[in-house]
C-alpha cells in the first residue's frame, strides 16, 4: 500500500529528503531490532543517494545490507550493482564483511544464486520479516529488482532466482524472489525520470496498465508492502 507520495523539485531536494526519511526510518528500527536489514536495489536513481547516505550519522556497525539484484557480471564490471554500491556505500563506511550480503558473480552464476539462498535462508530463520526496510528503484516497464513483466514466478518458498531480460545490456540477471521483497516491514520507492510517468500514474491508481501489462512487479509489490515514494522529473 502506498503511504505517502513526494514530488519534489530537483535532485537536490531529492537526495536531502530521501535520505533524512532513511536515516529516520533506519533509527526507528533499531529502536525495537538489534540490527536493521536495508534492503539495497542496483540501478542509476540510487546511486547518489548511497553516497549521501554514507555521509550520514548512521550507526552501520548495527545494519545488514543486502543487495537485491546483480547482473551475471564480474564484481569489477561497470555494470555490476554490487561493484556501484560498494564504490558508493561500502568503501566509505565501517561495516564488518559478514553484515554486507550479495550475489557474489565470482563464484559463477549458479553458485552466486545459492549463496545468496542459503544466507537469505539464515536470515529468514533468525526472524521476519525478512526485511525491515528495502530502497527500492523502479523501471519505465514497472520491473523492480530482477523482477520483469515476463519474469515466470519460481517455486514457492525460494527467496533468489536468475532471471533475463532483453531490455538492457546485461541479459543474465539474478535477483531476490518477489515472496522474498514482500517479506518487508516498509519500504521506499524511487521514481526518477520523465519516463517514469506512467509508472507513478499506476502507483497513483490513475492507470494500472504500462503498454498491455496488467500484472506489473511494482503493483504486485506495493499491494503487500506499506511503501512511501519519492519521485523526481516525472
Amino acid at each position: 500500500m502506498i503511504e505517502q507520495i513526494f514530488s519534489v523539485k530537483d535532485e537536490h531536494e531529492f537526495l536531502e529528503k530521501t535520505s533524512i526519511h532513511l536515516l529516520n526510518k533506519i533509527h526507528e528500527i533499531l529502536e525495537t531490532q538489534e540490527f536493521c536489514r536495508l534492503g539495497l536495489s542496483g540501478g542509476s536513481t540510487p546511486k547518489k543517494l548511497y553516497r549521501r547516505l554514507a555521509e550520514l550519522h548512521i550507526p552501520w556497525e548495527k545494519m545488514v545490507l543486502i543487495v537485491l539484484d546483480e547482473r551475471n557480471v564480474s564484481l569489477s564490471d561497470p555494470h555490476s550493482n554490487y561493484g556501484m554500491i560498494r564504490d558508493e556505500l561500502l568503501s566509505m563506511i565501517k561495516i564488518p564483511d559478514e553484515q554486507v550480503v550479495f550475489f557474489d558473480t565470482e563464484l559463477g552464476y549458479d553458485s552466486a544464486v545459492l549463496s545468496t539462498e542459503q544466507k537469505l535462508i539464515h536470515l529468514k530463520k533468525e526472524r521476519l520479516p525478512l526485511f525491515d526496510h528495502l530502497i527500492l528503484g523502479v523501471g519505465a516497464d514497472g520491473h523492480i529488482a530482477g523482477i520483469f513483466p515476463e519474469t515466470p514466478s519460481p517455486q514457492k518458498g525460494f527467496l533468489t532466482m536468475k532471471t533475463h531480460t532483453d531490455m538492457f545490456d546485461v541479459g543474465e540477471r539474478m535477483t531476490a524472489t518477489m515472496e522474498a521483497l514482500t517479506s518487508c516491514a516498509s519500504a521506499t520507492l524511487l521514481v526518477n525520470g520523465h519516463e517514469k510517468t506512467r509508472v507513478l500514474n499506476a502507483i497513483t491508481g490513475s492507470t494500472g496498465a504500462i503498454e498491455g501489462q496488467n500484472n506489473l512487479p511494482i503493483m504486485e509489490f506495493i499491494a503487500k508492502v506499506p511503501t512511501t515514494v519519492y519521485a523526481v522529473n516525472v
